[in-house]
């Protein structure tokens, strides 16, 4: 299947960002989900998490995770530089695939996780928008060459407010 689809809208209380931005959340999930976040993982996530940043694809990839059993290798899994997600995109993907996924890396982003079966056995893609973030035309054009050049779905997951009511 080489499609883009939405999986589902998911609320979110405020008050589990700013959670986040604390640095709580990212040592809670880390320690609570070992298998989905390595140590560059919560790093990355600690050095940018004041800011709001990864909270998103976090909890997109526990909730994956959840629904699923897949595992994800959250932004950064196509650069070279990490050599684990490297490694488990090797695994998924042939060398032509992967090589395609790295030269993309240096002029555009990939969609923001990649879930795999913990055999290696299937994949797909995701990609996470928090409240106000909406897909942009050139971004759904990658992706969608992305899916063509994989094989693979692009699945999308929209966050918003839970509102007080």
């Amino acid at each position: 299947m080489t499609e883009i689809s939405k999986i589902q809208t998911f609320e979110v209380s405020e008050k589990r960002l700013t959670q986040w931005k604390s640095g709580q959340l990212v040592r809670d999930w880390a320690a609570q989900f070992p298998k989905l976040f390595d140590e560059l993982d919560v790093s990355h996530a600690v050095s940018v998490c004041g800011k709001g940043k990864l909270f998103w694809e976090w909890l997109a990839t526990i909730l994956l995770h959840q629904a699923t059993g897949y595992f994800s290798l959250v932004t950064k899994y196509e650069t070279t530089s990490h050599k684990r997600k490297r490694r488990v995109l090797e695994h998924l993907f042939d060398q032509d695939v992967c090589h395609y996924l790295t030269r993309r890396a240096s002029r555009a982003l990939a969609p923001d996780l990649l879930m795999y079966a913990a055999v290696h056995s299937d994949c797909f893609f995701c990609e996470v928008k928090g409240p106000g973030d909406q897909s942009q035309l050139e971004e759904m054009r990658r992706f969608t060459e992305v899916a063509v050049k994989t094989g693979k779905s692009i699945e999308m997951i929209q966050f918003r407010w839970r509102s007080n009511r």
